[in-house]
């Protein structure tokens, strides 16, 4: 797989993860293990400015959030940095927890001037990059309504299901506009 598939791959994921609804999320998880930091755990939290709606959620639906407030916005600068660095800094946290809970408070700021180890870099962050420098990439289905991630400037549909399924209701529609006057002609014949 080239690095261009790869980062491809890691939008449709980023994508993926937009669209997602609760119920989704442990499998989502167990497809993706490695897409990002595990944010299921926790309880409730309100994020700013990632919580737009004022509704308590958990830490991984506060990050969707922030990510299709992004997406509306097609990836502004502002957006894609605050998602990237936002990510960092639970990383970081994430990587640093074990380590905290058993340091003294000396060692922690023994640790603090020598430097902490750099934070993993996630293919969410890659895929925020990718879709902030193509943003014509991020799109919504004209059939359902989902994002996904266009591979041509004129794709408009998420899967083929999608195009097939807006094909047939156009066809329907135009039957309907102008079936009355063909069974007409057809009949006069």
């Amino acid at each position: 797989m080239t690095d261009s598939d790869s980062i491809f791959n890691a939008a449709d994921t980023l994508a993926e993860f937009s669209n997602l609804v609760p119920g989704e999320i442990d499998a989502f998880y167990i497809a993706h293990p490695d897409f990002m930091p595990d944010l299921r755990g926790g309880g409730a939290v309100a994020f700013e400015p990632e919580n737009l709606s004022g509704r308590s959620m958990t830490l991984w639906q506060s990050i969707q959030e922030f990510l299709r407030k992004t997406w509306i916005n097609q990836f502004s600068l502002d957006g894609a940095v605050g998602l990237i660095t936002f990510l960092s800094d639970i990383s970081k946290m994430d990587a640093r927890m074990p380590d905290l809970l058993t340091m003294s408070h000396e060692q922690i700021q023994e640790q603090s001037k020598r430097g902490w180890p750099s934070p993993k870099v996630w293919p969410f962050q890659r895929a925020v990059m990718f879709l902030t420098i193509s943003p014509w990439r991020a799109r919504y289905c004209l059939a359902c309504g989902k994002r996904f991630v266009s591979s041509n400037p004129k794709g408009r549909f998420c899967s083929d299901t999608c195009f097939q399924k807006s094909l047939k209701g156009k066809k329907l529609q135009w039957w309907r506009e102008h079936g009355d006057d063909l069974r007409k002609k057809k009949k006069k014949k």
